[in-house]
């Protein structure tokens, strides 16, 4: 199983993570005529579905956020 070499003749959608959005990727499926999405990093700000998400989950990337469990790392676990 591989990839084609003629993969975007038959109509692919291609996706992507936010961390792919920049000027130069999109500019990459425009000149190549690629149907691609890749949401901006603002999208969820700019999304009514997403307008109360910090108000139930805590901001992203916050240790202490609503939900998150406490991580410990391995190495602070004793060997047998």
């Amino acid at each position: 199983m591989g990839i084609s070499d003629n993969i975007f003749c038959s109509n692919t959608i291609v996706t992507a993570d936010t961390c792919f959005a920049n000027e130069a990727n999109n500019s990459y499926l425009y000149q190549q005529k690629i149907n691609g999405y890749v949401p901006d990093n603002q999208f969820r700000k700019r999304d009514p579905k997403f307008s109360e998400q910090q108000k139930k989950y805590g901001k992203r990337h916050i240790p202490t956020a609503k939900g998150q469990k406490t991580i410990i790392p391995s190495k602070s676990m004793q060997s047998l």
